[in-house]
């Protein structure tokens, strides 16, 4: 985990122990833990996508799975998606969605899977920041759409893994101190500060093992911390305004009162007004009432 550096505190005796960080990048750096793998179906969805793979063939691959063929039937019979008739085969779901808004599908549902945890103690933490990550998917793909943007990544998935950093932090937390390696319960304080000093690193770090596109490694890296990238695009602005809007809604773990979304560098890039932000954020949340459910 080379990428990962912890910032050297300005004093400590060599009685003091260890911060957290400091214990989790040492573990790394020792080969203690393991990053988790990137779901093989969607790494075969993209390769056939790459190839141009058409509709039969993509519900040949999601046909072995049983849980995404009846969540993906589940999406294209929803209030947002449904036809006069309703879907009652894998084929005829992907054919209601087409294959971009599948694919998008399959990776909201086989992500949904990584956002466990054996520790009881941060199990509420896990399902909240999957609910984060799933409306600033959706978020980041109404901002694109209204603004018909072409962009190089796609927004929905953007949104998505922005925040993945925070998961992978959370499990190796609940799993050291689960093993009692911090010699007790990790302070909640202490915790929350570690994941939003640190997510955007171990973010980065794991979509680089997953072999995600530069532009997906920058979004966690940096989508909470514009002034820290050389150049910000479009995507990145998407990503950034999308995170503060869902948390300004609710989704998310801390307090949200000071959130201006108004203010925003990415909100003035992307020239939304105060109507467009109302727009988007009804959108959103009929989207997660809608969806919520499904995904669970």
């Amino acid at each position: 985990m080379e990428d990962i550096q912890a910032s050297p505190p300005k004093t400590k005796s060599p009685e003091t122990k260890a911060s957290i960080i400091e214990e989790i990048i040492s573990r790394f750096k020792r080969g203690e833990i393991n990053l988790p793998s990137f779901p093989q179906i969607n790494i075969k969805f993209r390769e056939m996508a790459k190839k141009g793979a058409n509709l039969q063939q993509v519900g040949d691959l999601l046909k072995q799975d049983a849980a995404i063929s009846f969540k993906l039937i589940s999406v294209a019979n929803s209030v947002y998606y449904r036809g006069v008739v309703e879907s009652k085969t894998l084929g005829q779901a992907i054919s209601r969605l087409g294959l971009n808004t599948t694919r998008q599908y399959v990776e909201a549902i086989t992500n949904r899977s990584l956002y466990t945890t054996k520790n009881k103690k941060f199990a509420e933490s896990v399902e909240k920041l999957w609910e984060h990550a799933l409306a600033c998917a959706y978020a980041s793909q109404i901002v694109s759409e209204a603004l018909r943007l072409n962009l190089p990544d796609d927004a929905f998935t953007t949104g998505l893994l922005h925040d993945i950093g925070k998961l992978l932090l959370l499990q190796i937390f609940g799993e050291l101190e689960a093993k009692g390696q911090f010699g007790g319960e990790v302070d909640s304080g202490e915790l929350l500060n570690t994941l939003e000093i640190h997510h955007g690193k171990f973010g980065s770090t794991l979509l680089k093992k997953w072999e995600f596109s530069s532009g997906y490694v920058q979004i966690a890296m940096y989508h909470a911390n514009l002034e820290g990238a050389d150049t910000i695009s479009k995507n990145l602005f998407i990503v950034h305004f999308a995170n503060l809007l869902v948390k300004s809604m609710g989704y998310d773990q801390g307090q949200q009162a000071g959130i201006d979304v108004e203010a925003a560098e990415s909100t003035r890039s992307l020239k939304l007004d105060s109507t467009m932000i109302a727009q988007i954020k009804d959108q959103v949340k009929e989207h997660m009432e809608e969806m919520k459910g499904i995904l669970a």
